[in-house]
């Protein structure tokens, strides 16, 4: 979402990030979501990455609930709509992580007021810590819906090592996701994850950035391959992160319809 809605010329500056879309391109946000449908997309993830108090203000609820009603317009049937929360911090910087009982407050928050909009699962993403993934996989586990956890070792690979982003996968496992995920990590260093993930022996999935930092972005083709070795070493849930685009995901939705290449 945020790297397509700078492709269209979306102001992103600043920390509320994409969600400042939602108070200045809303249009856009909605399209976006249609166009990852019309890709051939069966989860859509609300664009509330960056929708707490310290984020966009006062209005925070508001403007998650739009996120929802946005995705949710765009789905057709077998469409799911996906509550996204990050982490309150930075998703590069563990040192900016809250203690325990402020994560807990700012996640359940942020939890309740997506499943009051009637999201369908959650997705909690993007997390350098994994004491913080478990946190939020807690407080979305709550209501009974599906919850999915992915962490991130960064872009370049230097936050975690694949067995420490293993561990934190098995943690949030043990805490309520039904699935584990590795994404935000370019995809050029992100297989190793993968086979981290694979050894766990729970459901499984990944969504890769197009590229290391200031490094050339992976051609579309190549990330369908990627994808599609991915699928061979069992990953269920795949998508496409920061600095891919649409060409990026309908590669990857081509890569699931022909399971024969995942070998």
């Amino acid at each position: 979402m945020g790297s397509e809605l700078t492709a269209r010329g979306v102001d992103t500056s600043g920390r509320s990030w994409s969600a400042r879309a939602l108070v200045d391109a809303p249009d856009v946000v909605r399209a976006i979501h249609r166009d990852h449908v019309r890709l051939g997309a069966q989860v859509l993830r609300t664009n509330t990455f960056r929708t707490r108090e310290a984020d966009v203000g006062s209005r925070w609820a508001e403007l998650a609930r739009l996120a929802v009603a946005l995705a949710r317009e765009a789905t057709r049937a077998g469409v799911r709509v996906a509550g996204s929360l990050g982490p309150v911090g930075d998703c590069y910087r563990p040192d900016a992580t809250p203690d325990a009982d402020a994560a807990r407050s700012a996640h359940e928050a942020l939890a309740d007021t997506l499943a009051a909009a009637g999201v369908d699962l959650f997705v909690c993403e993007t997390f350098p810590t994994p004491a913080e993934a478990v946190i939020a996989t807690r407080a979305c586990a709550r209501f009974g819906l599906p919850v999915w956890t992915s962490l991130t070792a960064g872009p370049d690979g230097e936050l975690l090592t694949p067995a420490e982003l293993a561990d934190g996968a098995r943690a949030a496992h043990d805490a309520g996701a039904s699935v584990v995920l590795v994404n935000c990590v370019a995809a050029a260093r992100i297989e190793p994850y993968v086979d981290a993930l694979a050894r766990l022996g729970v459901p499984f999935g990944m969504y890769a950035n197009g590229a290391s930092w200031n490094g050339p972005r992976i051609s579309p083709d190549a990330y369908g391959e990627l994808v599609a070795r991915c699928m061979g070493r069992g990953a269920s849930v795949v998508g496409a992160c920061c600095g891919t685009g649409l060409a990026h995901l309908a590669a990857a939705h081509d890569a699931l319809a022909k399971p024969a290449h995942t070998s």
